[in-house]
């Protein structure tokens, strides 16, 4: 059973990763045409217009770049020389200039020559975020905008969202010219990168995109909900709040890149704030993996390595909410540095637990495992080291970590289902062998000796008087019948079914010692049901105890009076009575001088009712046995009559 999990589980962390990188592949390989470049602030794409399926180009390569000028179209036509070609897409920070790195604030100019293309037919750009603030312009035709382009700070303004533009060029070449300024962010330049195709590719990447965000961000929210809601209804397991907050997170993230949703959903937040909660995410998702990690594997991840981790995240989120956005993003080398320490300790030690043989391991170590490749390809290609079209593959990374964690989730739950349902089964199978067994116990009540003392007793009657023989012969065929009649302690008969029960057992008693016992009835409500033989016990212990020792014999009152909203039912006697402290250990069934049943009565009593027996010495001599049942077989409430 062991082996055939065994190999179920790693058929889905086979499945899992054949997954991973087929789309790993498709994302990569859809990207672009791959062939075209940049070289020297030109593109010639004849090759790519005789291509009957056109993928998009991507704008990468030798750009010229203007730096602390905002070059126009004029400008160019009049011959104005570039400062340098540079790489893009990259930041500006480590460009030089007469041997001197620019830094991440200042204002730029970046220039494309496209070539090649054919007059008049409709063309379509991609833009991502880059820096703070652009202008696009095609032949001298402002095309985009992002934020407010200026050389004095004063007047430049950061923005933070995705364009896609249409264009129909006026002849077979065109100039893209990008004025880029940024005095907010750590690092300035074009470090995202133009992607350039027909409209219907564009439209359709673009689709792509949203529909895949819209996918993902759904099924985060969808399971964040779900472990949420099932943390809330059973909050011990708190390994299901950490992937709660883990999916939300991971869906923040989503938003915040890819197509942009947060502009559809959150349209009214700024510059500022989106950048923050986007760090914040870098923080907090590790350090969730890593709670969450150390919920199913305790003996794995070590506390005082997680507290560490936790304080880090507390640190620079109190830093990222206090300080400027151009401090803590310089921090981002930092920040990715971080994620590799804490995402190499998450790995090691899940390696440890797959080595330790601990349940889901080698599948959640997929999942993770899966998730960092994601994390690493994306730090490469937002640091421009690889291009991966216009998809990032973290978010797909998490969703089928995500699918790993349903399948933990769903097993677990179906075992924990199963174990219950056997609980369940057990219960009720050891309810059944408890209800047997009382039954066998109150009907092994039935003494052997008073069968025979009542035989007896008719035989010996039978020889004078044979009439009254045959009557008690039907009282104790009456008897008998009463005391085997059921077959459940628990259902409940008509008082007057246990009466006459009663009424033939003391005929057969009456018979035997005659005068010396002397038997009344004060029934108020004969409406009333009981268990069956709840009563007849205490009269045969009446009998026995309390008036067979004395010589001159006694009497007996067997009573059923209405006591506020229930009634008294009981048995008196005069005889002896018992010694108080005993009385305790009758009920606890610590003292068997009583014979039949004290014990089992109460027990039954408090199993169906929630009450006890009362036991009393009567100030006149003798012993009051009662109880008080509700009306109509009612059973009395556990938390209002705990008896």
């Amino acid at each position: 059973m062991k082996h055939k999990k065994q190999v179920i589980s790693f058929g889905l962390i086979a499945l899992i990763i054949g997954i991973s990188l087929t789309a790993l592949l498709f994302y990569v390989h859809w990207e672009t045409d791959g062939k075209l470049s940049v070289q020297r602030g030109r593109i010639d794409l004849s090759d790519w217009e005789r291509q009957p399926d056109r993928n998009p180009v991507a704008l990468t390569g030798e750009w010229e770049f203007y730096w602390k000028r905002l070059v126009t179209d004029k400008e160019l036509r009049e011959g104005v020389k570039p400062d340098l070609l540079v790489t893009a897409p990259k930041v500006w920070n480590r460009y030089r200039i007469n041997g001197k790195e620019l830094g991440g604030t200042g204002f730029g100019t970046y220039r494309l020559h496209v070539t090649g293309i054919r007059e008049g037919e409709p063309l379509a750009l991609w833009i991502p975020t880059f820096s703070t603030a652009y202008r696009i312009y095609i032949d001298g035709k402002l095309l985009a905008a992002n934020g407010v382009v200026s050389a004095d700070e004063k007047d430049g303004e950061p923005e933070y969202r995705l364009n896609q533009v249409c264009f129909t060029p006026s002849g077979n070449s065109f100039d893209i010219i990008i004025q880029v300024s940024n005095y907010t962010y750590a690092r300035g330049g074009m470090w995202g990168t133009l992607y350039l195709g027909t409209p219907k590719r564009i439209e359709s990447s673009r689709g792509l995109l949203l529909f895949r965000d819209s996918f993902l961000l759904g099924s985060f929210f969808v399971m964040a909900f779900i472990y949420g809601s099932l943390f809330f209804f059973r909050r011990r397991e708190k390994s299901h709040i950490f992937f709660s907050a883990l999916c939300g997170m991971v869906a923040v993230r989503t938003l915040l890149h890819g197509s942009y949703l947060f502009k559809t959903f959150f349209p009214f937040l700024g510059f500022s704030a989106i950048i923050r909660t986007d760090y914040m995410t870098l923080y907090w998702i590790p350090i969730l993996l890593g709670l969450l990690f150390q919920k199913l594997f305790p003996d794995e991840i070590h506390q005082k390595a997680l507290k560490i981790f936790t304080g880090y995240a507390v640190f620079m989120t109190a830093l990222t909410l206090l300080t400027p956005v151009s401090f803590f993003t310089s921090l981002i080398y930092g920040i990715e540095t971080m994620i590799f320490i804490i995402s190499g300790y998450l790995f090691a030690r899940m390696c440890a637990a797959v080595s330790h043989d601990r349940i889901h391991a080698a599948l959640i170590m997929t999942g993770g495992l899966i998730v960092l490749e994601c994390c690493v390809f994306d730090i490469l290609y937002q640091n421009n080291i690889v291009n991966a079209g216009l998809l990032e593959l973290t978010p797909v990374g998490f969703f089928l970590m995500l699918l790993g964690q349903a399948h933990v989730l769903a097993e677990s739950f179906a075992e924990n289902i199963r174990k219950k349902e056997e609980t369940l089964l057990k219960l009720q199978a050891s309810l059944e062998r408890e209800k047997k067994s009382e039954l066998k116990f109150l009907k092994s009540q039935i003494r052997p000796h008073f069968i025979h003392n009542a035989l007896n007793t008719i035989l010996s009657i039978s020889r004078k008087d044979v009439p009254r023989s045959q009557e008690l012969l039907v009282e104790f065929s009456s008897y008998l019948r009463g005391c085997f009649d059921f077959k459940n302690p628990e259902d409940l008969i008509p008082i007057e079914k246990e009466l006459e029960f009663i009424r033939s057992y003391l005929s057969i008693e009456q018979a035997r010692f005659g005068d010396r016992l002397q038997v009344r009835y004060d029934i108020d409500d004969r409406s009333v049901r009981i268990p069956p033989l709840i009563l007849q016990p205490l009269v045969e212990n009446a009998v026995i105890h309390g008036i067979r020792p004395k010589p001159d014999g006694g009497n007996i009152l067997v009573y059923v009076k209405r006591a506020g909203d229930g009634v008294k039912i009981g048995v008196m006697d005069d005889g002896d009575g018992i010694p108080p402290g005993r009385i305790e250990e009758l009920i606890a069934g610590e003292e068997s001088g009583r014979g039949v049943g004290i014990y089992n009565i109460t027990r039954r009593l408090k199993k169906i009712y929630h009450i006890s027996l009362c036991i009393q010495n009567r100030d006149t001599g003798g012993l009051d046995v009662s109880m008080e049942l509700p009306l109509n077989g009612g059973r009395y409430n556990a938390e209002s009559n705990p008896g």
